[in-house]
């Protein structure tokens, strides 16, 4: 038996991604899972957000893979939830469910469809330094050198130095 719906006034429910910037989570899930492509073991994250309210309860993923030359990002998670890991170590991914982290989550694009990323990964309680923007302005002015001739002449701007 078919079931009939009038969906003519309800909304998509989008939300879009979350603006640029660092976010308190909590790890809410964590599945072991083969990558189609490479065959290998990744692990997908999903964060929940609690801080700024205004995002309480969006979410933000990430895929660890458990390759060898890609285990630094599991390492900066792990680190995080305050495991720090050298050498040969074993664990469970659900045994640190349920921990506070703080993310950083940028703007991304995968498949033309806009997501976010988990750039950085940093314990809870880390402390963030507001930067202020220079201002090129407030550079002091470039210094006069003096060439073997005993001229003076200015010193070559840095946006015009090859490297």
């Amino acid at each position: 038996m078919g079931i009939k719906l009038d969906f003519t006034s309800t909304e998509n429910n989008e939300y879009g991604v979350l603006p640029e910037g660092w976010y308190d989570c909590t790890i809410s899930n964590a599945d072991v899972k083969i990558s189609p492509t490479s065959g290998g073991k990744y692990v997908a994250w999903t964060f929940k957000v609690f801080e700024p309210p205004e995002y309480k309860n969006r979410k933000l993923f990430l895929n660890t893979s458990l390759q060898p030359q890609a285990l630094w990002k599991l390492k900066e998670l792990l680190n995080a939830v305050g495991i720090n890991v050298n050498g040969v170590y074993e664990f469970d991914p659900d045994d640190i469910i349920g921990s506070i982290v703080k993310v950083y989550a940028i703007e991304s694009n995968y498949r033309g469809k806009d997501v976010n990323e988990v750039n950085q990964i940093l314990p809870s309680g880390t402390k963030l330094l507001e930067i202020e923007e220079i201002v090129p302005d407030s550079f002091p002015p470039v210094p006069k050198v003096k060439t073997k001739s005993n001229k003076t002449k200015q010193a070559p701007d840095i946006d015009d130095l090859p490297f």
